[in-house]
């Protein structure tokens, strides 16, 4: 019987706490009649709710039953809690008006959700607005408004072509006549560095020497500085101990050599990674070290130009790298400013998609980015002032300014 069930779903949701309107709303979203709905509230705060006074309308047989004249509750015994709330709880409001039933799903938008702004400002902006792009307030408002496209991916390029032209240049400069030369600098430098009397033999892992130990061998790094024509010194004139001799020598005592490695008469002691590594020699059978057979092995390695070749395929590549790097540099910086930015329009009470911020962060950081990086080129600017840390500073600033004016311009038009 619905009109039993309408007054148990009221009964439980009195019980709930909720009002007269939120259980006429529920009611009606589930499905029952309105007039049986009236029918239920009127019988409550009567009181009339035995089964034979709930029986629905249409429910009529032949034999008829009276329903009595409507009469007043029985009072309660006093101190026990009345069984409904006052009746004023229980006044009839007018059904609440439901949401007509759709089967069209809503979608989100990624742009400005019905930002009041007003027409008639950007169509005057339009008329006397002449300034070229990225030099106008305006410009950077439309993009925010989804009004004007930037692309975020060609301004990312600009950037990365921007940042990373001084060092691949200085890359390029350094090393290309470098690896030109390969070939006879490194006949050079085995010359200058290899001693032409020492001897180096191992038989079955013990070394031993035609030298008076320790001996050393050492190396120059202002001829190091030679082989790079565009290297402006700055390198220490002592020499380097690059490997100690002492078969008489002990691991304890690797320190006091002042060497990068040291040759015993069982083992090699050298640094990795700041650690003092040991590395033996019993497995070396028999070996021969001079000048000669250095640089024998030497042509033999760099047959046909192996080594010239490879060079210059890294030298190649390097750019190619640098750039990527750059790129994928730039982008984190502007996603970085972009949550920036997002902050402060959210802190202004706007809304727009997180694609239309990163294009107006992009964009606001055009001028500053070029701007700051052409300065960078002069010699005393470019070394003493925080390049980096101007630009953002400009750019949140800009960008700054544009949300404050579309922030006028929504408030005036509402």
């Amino acid at each position: 019987m619905p009109l039993k069930e309408i007054i148990e779903q009221i009964n439980l949701n009195r019980r709930e706490g909720l009002v007269v309107n939120i259980i006429h709303r529920n009611l009606l979203k589930k499905g029952y009649d309105p007039e049986e709905i009236q029918d239920a509230f009127l019988l409550l705060k009567t009181g009339k709710t035995s089964v034979l006074e709930i029986m629905p309308k249409e429910a009529s047989t032949s034999q008829t039953v009276p329903i009595p004249p409507p009469q007043d509750p029985p009072l309660p015994p006093q101190n026990s809690p009345p069984p409904f709330p006052p009746s004023d709880r229980f006044e009839l409001l007018p059904p609440l008006p439901l949401p007509p039933l759709t089967s069209e799903i809503p979608i989100k938008q990624d742009f400005v959700y019905d930002i009041p702004a007003s027409n008639k400002y950007f169509e005057e902006m339009e008329k006397k607005d002449n300034s070229l792009p990225f030099l106008s307030l305006y410009f950077y408002q439309k993009i925010l408004l989804g009004r004007q496209k930037v692309s975020v991916f060609l301004i990312l390029v600009a950037f990365s072509l921007i940042y990373s032209f001084k060092p691949i240049s200085s890359l390029i400069q350094t090393f290309y006549p470098f690896i030109n030369a390969f070939k006879e600098n490194a006949k050079i430098l085995i010359d200058k560095t290899y001693p032409n009397e020492l001897e180096i033999k191992i038989q079955n892992g013990v070394l031993s020497t035609n030298v008076t130990e320790p001996y050393y061998i050492t190396f120059s790094p202002e001829y190091f500085d030679s082989l790079f024509p565009d290297k402006k010194g700055g390198s220490p004139k002592s020499k380097i101990r690059l490997l100690a001799i002492d078969t008489k020598g002990r691991a304890e005592k690797f320190e006091n050599y002042q060497s990068l490695a040291l040759l015993t008469s069982t083992s090699l002691i050298y640094y990795d990674n700041d650690k003092i590594t040991i590395q033996p020699l019993k497995n070396i059978k028999q070996l021969t070290i001079n000048k000669q057979i250095v640089n024998s092995k030497y042509d033999e390695i760099n047959s046909g130009s192996r080594i010239e070749n490879f060079l210059k395929i890294m030298l190649f590549a390097a750019p190619i790298l640098i750039f990527i790097f750059f790129i994928i540099g730039t982008f984190i910086g502007i996603l970085f400013s972009g949550y920036l930015v997002y902050l402060m329009i959210r802190i202004k009470q706007l809304k727009f998609g997180f694609k239309y911020i990163l294009a107006y962060t992009a964009a606001v950081s055009v001028i500053p980015t070029i701007s700051f990086r052409l300065l960078s080129l002069v010699p005393w600017i470019g070394q003493y002032m925080q390049i980096d840390i101007f630009i953002k500073i400009l750019t949140l600033s800009v960008a700054y300014l544009g949300i404050v004016k579309l922030k006028e311009i929504t408030t005036h038009s509402r």
